[in-house]
């Protein structure tokens, strides 16, 4: 394995939060949703890509040699901090909107195969 550059570590961290903001610029400007669901499922899946990519970054960078338990450790942070935050939602507005949820899964999975992609290009050696 090679040493982590600075550039790809940060990749790693941005590039899923930047996928999940265009996600949900484009769902409000399809759906024409200026609900208050999609910042809360936007803020919790930024918090969780934020989470996983530096999990993925912290331990690409000082254990290079498990980068692909690595991978799949991100993607466990990545699910209990999104599941907490769905959690912290139901529980503060005591409601369970089903629009939440499918906005939430599609951010979610936006910012995983991002997460995917670029921890594929790492795991090759193709990142240039």
């Amino acid at each position: 394995m090679h040493i982590p550059r600075r550039r790809d570590l940060v990749m790693i961290i941005l590039a899923p939060v930047l996928t999940i903001m265009i996600a949900g610029i484009v769902c409000v400007g399809i759906t024409k949703a200026s609900d208050v669901l999609v910042l809360y499922a936007l803020s919790v899946a930024i918090i969780g890509a934020c989470g996983g990519g530096v999990t993925l970054a912290v331990m690409w960078r000082y254990m290079p040699e498990i980068l692909p338990q690595a991978v799949l450790a991100a993607m466990s942070v990545r699910m209990l901090i999104t599941l907490i935050g769905i959690l912290i939602f139901v529980l503060i507005l005591s409601s369970v909107a089903f629009k939440f949820f499918l906005y939430i899964i599609g951010f979610y999975f936006a910012g995983l195969i991002c997460e995917m992609v670029m921890a594929i290009k790492l795991l090759t050696g193709n990142s240039k």
